[in-house]
């Protein structure tokens, strides 16, 4: 199936690029404040271009925390480079760990474990400079 960059699916990805795991209602109100009219794609086609962003590998699809509601963020193909991640648990915010430091943890625990991480899915829980001054 033919995959189409038109300036809906550009707007959504430009918002989900900010780093942090956002529903769709989120996504909706985000593009709502931040698109030119023009721009700004119907409900229904936010739905259609995040499904099929997740399909081709761009976004990753996970249960967002306390909720019953699904969460979309960057996935590896997108973010490029093998690392860890840094999830803060009071806003959600993503952040990538340097390649450096998060390849020193991941070899500390191979060779120290002998365990293999999925670093797709593997998140170190905390808060983020932000909500941690609050």
């Amino acid at each position: 199936m033919a995959t189409y960059k038109t300036k809906q699916k550009k707007a959504v990805m430009e918002f989900i690029k900010k780093g942090h795991a956002y529903t769709i209602e989120e996504i909706i109100d985000g593009l709502d404040s931040n698109c030119h009219p023009s721009e700004r794609p119907a409900k229904s086609s936010i739905y259609r271009i995040v499904s099929g962003l997740v399909e081709e590998g761009y976004l990753k699809r996970q249960v967002k925390q306390g909720s019953r509601q699904f969460a979309y963020q960057l996935s590896e193909l997108e973010c490029q480079g093998s690392h860890l991640h840094l999830k803060c648990t009071e806003c959600g915010r993503l952040i990538h760990m340097d390649d450096a430091v998060s390849a020193n943890i991941l070899d500390e625990v191979l060779n120290n474990q002998d365990f293999a991480v999925d670093e797709e899915q593997t998140f170190i829980l905390g808060k983020c400079s932000k909500c941690k001054g609050k």
